[in-house]
């Protein structure tokens, strides 16, 4: 089986995602990627071949190619039908760039499409643009991978007889290293994107609540965004830490080696790709109820209700004074991780809707 796999983007959660499963996939299919040039394609194994193609992913490259997309899908879809796969696979379908290349691309091969949220969160750029590639993606899809149940309930109200599968995100092993260096856990994490649907404003409220209880305890924020609007939480707090960069990937195991806690009060339902990366390190998590599938209540960390900071204060007191608790629901982390999140049991599942769309005749 040949399968392409084409990226939207170039960096961030979802591109290290399709990076990840391309090699987990290359050890028993032939797997080409088309990702956008300037990509972190360090991400990729030996195995996988790479097809740099100028897009527009970023604001930089849309000024550089955007006058030129005609010649871009031209000679974009070239380089597809010369590769002649059995199946072409699309990650994060935000890209409006091959929304163009659809309509031919349907013709000739089979369309996957994962689609990394049900919904759009509040505080995404072009949330218009970003639906109607969306929505044109699923349209030309033979079959849709949700990556949670909740995400699956949301799309099927924009999609009409398609089928979707459920597949959650895999281990994050590119960040899976710990340091030579003795590190001391001695903080809560919060890690990624700085985004209004991530609700940090009721984790700055728990802190100061966490901190009359477990006064040594520190806070790091560790992501990249506009943090200006928490400026009266955070309030020059010498206890919280604050790294508003985008994370080097050598730099992703110290932060969470860091932590005795990884904390995500997400007010919209995610599915997150920071809990694998917290489970591998066997790190436990306390969230709140919009992360979904992926928490397991009292056994890997703990759900509390979203928007409530009192809720979210009384479980990180309650697994900070716990050490016993608290290391069980990491070992616990890990050993779910590595079992359901690993990369041969996520390819086997992919492998599963990919044949399953080669053999069904379903428009």
């Amino acid at each position: 089986m040949k399968i392409l796999m084409i990226m939207g983007e170039g960096h961030g959660g979802m591109f290290q995602y399709g990076a990840l499963l391309s090699n987990a996939l290359s050890q028993t299919v032939n797997v080409t990627a088309i990702v956008p040039k300037g990509a972190s394609i360090n991400f990729f194994s030996d195995k996988v071949k790479l097809i740099e193609v100028p897009m527009g992913d970023t604001i930089p490259n849309f000024i550089r190619y955007g006058f030129k997309i005609l010649n871009l899908l031209n000679k974009t879809l070239n380089i597809i039908q010369n590769q002649k796969p059995d199946l072409v696979h699309f990650h994060n379908p935000y890209n409006p760039w091959t929304t163009l290349i659809l309509p031919q691309l349907h013709a000739f091969t089979k369309i996957v499409t994962t689609i990394p949220e049900g919904e759009l969160h509040q505080g995404m750029q072009k949330r218009l643009e970003m639906k109607i590639s969306r929505n044109i993606h699923c349209k030309f899809s033979d079959a849709l991978i949700a990556l949670t149940h909740a995400d699956k309930l949301m799309i099927e109200k924009y999609t009409k007889k398609k089928d979707i599968f459920i597949i959650p995100h895999g281990i994050n092993n590119l960040f899976n290293t710990k340091s030579n260096e003795k590190i001391k856990s001695d903080s809560l994490l919060f890690f990624g994107g700085i985004n209004p649907f991530k609700g940090i404003n009721y984790l700055l409220k728990a802190f100061p609540l966490v901190k009359k209880q477990v006064p040594d305890i520190k806070l790091i924020i560790a992501g990249r965004g506009d943090l200006s609007k928490y400026d009266d939480l955070i309030n020059d707090s010498k206890d919280i830490i604050i790294k508003n960069f985008f994370i080097p990937q050598d730099d992703v195991s110290y932060y969470f080696q860091r932590a005795k806690i990884v904390v995500l009060p997400y007010v919209e339902v995610d599915h997150s790709g920071i809990i694998p990366v917290a489970y591998s390190l066997g790190k436990p998590v306390v969230a709140s109820d919009k992360v979904v599938d992926a928490v397991h209540h009292g056994v890997t960390g703990l759900v509390v209700p979203s928007h409530d900071h009192v809720a979210l204060a009384n479980a990180l007191i309650k697994m900070l004074k716990d050490d016993k608790l608290r290391n069980k629901f990491g070992k616990n982390a890990y050993e779910y991780v590595t079992s359901e999140y690993s990369w041969d049991a996520i390819s086997k599942k992919t492998m599963d809707v990919y044949d399953w769309t080669l053999n069904n005749n379903k428009n």
